[in-house]
């Protein structure tokens, strides 16, 4: 290599910051100065992907030989999840660079299982308050397809058999002003204040994550951290009330659902996804308390005291192991033996219902008002 071509090179890479993360170069380096820990690591990541895929896939050739239905197509849904955490993950222990898109993923597929899960939700809820109404019925009097039309009244009935509770007393909100709390029968707008609450939840998570990969790409890297720690807190904030209201739709159908295993359900969503910001946490902790030799290859050169891409790897691989053990809850809350041809209604549809009992529920005099502006409009 001639001197004008080794001076060109070290200008690029003096001007291009990242370029000893860039994936070949990387593990080139990661072999020379910590072979030892990062063949350890990738060699078990594999295999935690390799375990998380086939797992996954096995029981989703279990789920299709089931009937086709709506539920069947929600417990599919549910497979994503760990499927997309796992390969994002992996990728990321071989090319630090892509952490910030394996997160835009990662993100994405958690808010999604979160709505999948609120669906299924209903799904169950649906199937048992028919099941409840039409034991409770004289023979003759009801039957399923007079349940099925008025859904949204169907459930709200069963709901409203166990009793007024404290549904708002509830993690991660609730806990904090308790003794404030009444008990109340729920009503039509609180269950669609809390389809709202999670849907807010997948919005952010789509727009902020890719707001965060523009931001990174377009500003200064000082100011480009500060704004996506702002937003970080905003979706945080955002998760934490998408958690409240599952919470909030746990405590209204937990013993309606009690044959659903519904605990399980709900643990095998949240359970990795707070494993993951904790362990954040102590990685964090530890590394900084100890600090790593100097020539590892997860260091900037000439910037020793820069540690965020060894918390960063050593994260994800915890994420990466954690994938099997997240695929093994999913697996196990949502049995294929669950899926039947059930009688269902799509999400939206109950929501409509719920809208329009809500409506009912109103004063007269707010009716009329509306009905008088609706024939002005007119």
């Amino acid at each position: 290599m001639t001197d004008s071509m080794m001076k060109e090179a070290h200008d690029f890479e003096t001007f291009d910051r990242n370029s000893d993360f860039r994936a070949m170069k990387f593990i080139s380096r990661c072999m020379e100065n910590t072979r030892i820990p990062f063949l350890v690591a990738t060699c078990l990541g594999t295999v935690a992907m390799i375990t998380t895929m086939v797992m996954c896939i096995l029981h989703s050739r279990a789920l299709d030989r089931r009937p086709i239905c709506m539920l069947r197509s929600y417990y599919h849904g549910m497979l994503v999840f760990p499927m997309v955490w796992a390969i994002c993950c992996w990728f990321a222990l071989f090319c630090p660079l892509v952490a910030p898109l394996s997160e835009l993923f990662m993100g994405q597929s958690e808010a999604y299982a979160i709505y999948i899960f609120l669906v299924i939700m209903y799904m169950l809820v649906s199937i048992e308050a028919c099941k409840t109404k039409l034991e409770q019925s004289d023979p003759g009097q009801t039957s399923l397809r007079s349940e099925m039309e008025n859904m949204g009244q169907t459930i709200m009935d069963a709901v409203h058999d166990y009793g007024p509770q404290k549904y708002f007393a509830v993690p991660p909100f609730g806990c904090c002003f308790k003794p404030c709390c009444w008990e109340h029968q729920i009503t039509a707008k609180q269950l669609l204040w809390v389809s709202r609450l999670v849907k807010q939840y997948v919005i952010l998570e789509l727009f902020l994550n890719t707001f965060f990969m523009w931001a990174g790409l377009t500003f200064q890297p000082e100011r480009a951290a500060r704004i996506q720690n702002v937003a970080a807190y905003i979706l945080k904030i955002s998760g934490m009330m998408a958690v409240y209201g599952l919470f909030i739709m746990y405590k209204a159908t937990h013993d309606l659902l009690h044959d659903w295993n519904t605990t399980r359900k709900f643990v095998s969503v949240k359970i990795v996804i707070l494993l993951s910001v904790i362990q954040n946490k102590l990685f964090s902790w530890f590394i900084h308390t100890f600090r790593p030799r100097e020539n590892s290859c997860l260091l900037t050169p000439g910037h020793p005291e820069e540690l965020e891409r060894i918390v960063v790897f050593w994260t994800t691989f915890a994420s990466l192991m954690e994938t099997v053990l997240l695929s093994h809850l999913i697996i196990r809350a949502f049995p294929a033996h669950e899926v039947a041809d059930f009688p269902l209604k799509n999400l939206d549809l109950v929501e409509l219902e719920l809208r329009q009992i809500h409506e009912r529920s109103l004063p007269s005099g707010l009716d009329s008002e509306s009905s008088e502006d609706d024939e002005e409009s007119k």
